[in-house]
């Protein structure tokens, strides 16, 4: 009796084996089965019309005037109208009007106005108007009009208008008009507007950029983050945090920062006027005056720049050194002996500063003027002490 089972749990394994090792042929055996052909080269006027009528061929080569459509191509595809290719795609593609892959691209696709590829992409897309790729980019990307990645970018968007990056970003957007980075942005934006909805750790230039967080330069005419960890040059620069060094003509930080409003005198003009922003003990000071002291033509107003830095000398004291550029405009005279052109100053001071109260403080010192009779090289200089007394209040 132990035999017989013996030789049944034997009968039964091999049956057991048989039926994997069939169905293992079977699968291969279709699976060979619905492996699409290969054409090792391939011409249609207008699919159907052509060599072939199977549009899930594979190909090397491929030339169709009006639209095309095949399943793979590895090699040379040239299109003159319309060109689709339902699979993956290794090689080179010319196409006049529009492309479109679904499967991942690798190579180089030139197309006169729109690509659309559906998944990864890998090499060179050139197009005329639009490039689209759906998945993740890596690579290069020109258009003259608009540029759009959906899955990240690794390498560079070139546009003239426009460019768009939904994922995680690096290493270069660059486009005339506006850069848009959806994740973390690793590089370089330069456009008119700029904007990284995540970190940026590198730099961005425009007139205009913004970015949850900045590990890096800001430079524009308005520069806003949330937070900022390396330099904000610009006009304006607004930060919810600074940890960095802010030089514009305005600068806020909404946690620590400092707004002022200053009245000032000097022997240089007469009286001036305007707001100081501080931030991490930087500060910029931007000023309208009247009255010259040192000019031909006292009836002049002054716009004034100055940017330096606050250096604690007690619970009480600063002192503050600055360099300043003063605009000077006099008011037009008769007599052409007098010096009414529009000239300009260049400051070097230090202010000792004393806090009065909460909200009043009073500051004092001098420098040094250089004093430009024009803005042209050959304009006469001359260097006078510069005293300035004053008062902040805020």
């Amino acid at each position: 009796m132990k035999q017989l089972a013996t030789k049944t749990g034997l009968l039964h394994r091999y049956l057991a084996l048989l039926v994997v090792m069939l169905s293992l042929f079977l699968t291969t055996g279709s699976a060979l089965a619905e492996e699409p052909p290969h054409h090792p080269v391939n011409f249609t006027l207008y699919y159907p019309v052509g060599t072939n009528q199977n549009a899930d061929i594979s190909t090397n080569f491929r030339l169709s005037l009006i639209y095309g459509r095949v399943g793979e191509v590895r090699g040379l595809d040239i299109n003159t109208g319309v060109s689709v290719v339902q699979r993956d795609f290794r090689g080179v593609q010319g196409t006049l009007l529009y492309s479109q892959v679904y499967g991942s691209f690798g190579g180089l696709a030139m197309t006169g106005l729109v690509n659309n590829f559906q998944t990864d992409m890998s090499g060179v897309q050139i197009s005329g108007l639009v490039n689209v790729t759906r998945g993740h980019m890596t690579g290069f990307q020109y258009a003259s009009l608009f540029n759009y990645v959906e899955g990240g970018l690794s390498g560079a968007q070139l546009s003239s208008v426009f460019n768009s990056n939904q994922g995680e970003g690096g290493f270069l957007q660059l486009a005339s008009v506006a850069n848009i980075n959806e994740g973390d942005f690793n590089g370089a934006q330069i456009g008119g507007v700029n904007l990284t909805s995540g970190w940026i750790t590198g730099f961005q230039l425009g007139l205009a950029n913004t970015a949850f967080r900045v590990h890096g330069v800001q430079a524009g005419i308005v520069n806003m983050t949330k937070e900022a960890r390396g330099v904000q040059i610009g006009a304006l620069n607004l930060a919810a945090q600074n940890e960095g060094m802010p030089l514009g003509l305005v600068n806020i930080d909404e946690a620590s920062g400092d707004v002022d409003w200053i009245v000032a005198g000097s022997n240089l003009a007469m009286v001036s006027t305007g707001v100081r922003t501080t931030v991490n003990r930087w500060y910029s000071v931007l000023s309208v005056g009247y009255g010259d002291q040192q000019g031909d033509v006292e009836e002049s107003a002054f716009l004034a720049w100055n940017y330096g830095r606050v250096f604690p000398l007690g619970r009480t004291w600063n002192l503050d050194i600055d360099l300043g550029f003063v605009h000077i405009i006099p008011e037009h005279q008769d007599d052409p002996e007098l010096n009414d052109r529009l000239h300009f100053a260049v400051q070097a001071r230090a202010l000792a500063e004393v806090q009065l109260g909460k909200t009043v403080a009073v500051f004092a010192g001098g420098g040094v003027s250089s004093i430009y009779s024009e803005y042209s090289s050959s304009a006469k200089q001359e260097t006078e002490p510069h005293v300035v007394l004053g008062v902040s209040l805020f």
